[in-house]
């Protein structure tokens, strides 16, 4: 208790220090159940990207996920700046591979392996003097859930013929 803290550290008197707004925010956004939930929306929306290409409301939904995914930890002042970077440049890759040198699977495989590597940096928090095992493995395990939930909410929409997102999936008129 206060009492206890202040005889330990020899102090008259102690104070304490009301959480701002940023950190609720961030609070929020790195909590293990919202990166899983942004992850989901990343995959979710890159994949409907490629059913519906073009700069549209899939791409925009998905920047907005990273956007939310990366600014967690940095807002927090738990992560590093290279995962945000390798995040981004991962999704940038993916788009390079499909939209200008499709069928080569270089782009793209970097472009994978760069957006797998920053978002399970993303988990990694950036004090030296904690173990990073705790946050690869965080990492991992939340990537995996949320490519697993992105797959299964595709085969089910799939399975749906587009249900309530049909709509959203322009389609040819002959």
């Amino acid at each position: 208790d206060e009492a206890a803290l202040r005889a330990f550290f020899g102090a008259e008197r102690s104070f304490t220090l009301e959480a701002r707004w940023s950190e609720h925010v961030a609070r929020f956004l790195t909590s293990w159940w919202m990166r899983i939930l942004l992850v989901v929306v990343i995959v979710a929306c890159f994949a409907g990207e490629m059913l519906a290409p073009g700069l549209g409301a899939f791409s925009l939904t998905g920047l907005a996920a990273a956007v939310l995914l990366i600014g967690g930890p940095l807002l927090a002042g738990l992560a590093d700046w290279w995962p945000a970077v390798a995040l981004l440049a991962g999704l940038a890759l993916v788009a390079i591979e499909i939209l200008a040198v499709p069928g080569t699977f270089i782009a793209g495989t970097i472009g994978v392996v760069a957006f797998a590597a920053g978002t399970i940096g993303l988990f990694v928090v950036s004090d030296p003097s904690l173990d990073p095992t705790h946050g690869i493995m965080q990492g991992v395990v939340t990537l995996v859930a949320a490519i697993a939930t992105a797959v299964g909410v595709g085969w089910w929409m799939g399975h749906q013929g587009g249900g309530s997102f049909g709509g959203a999936v322009l389609q040819a008129q002959l």
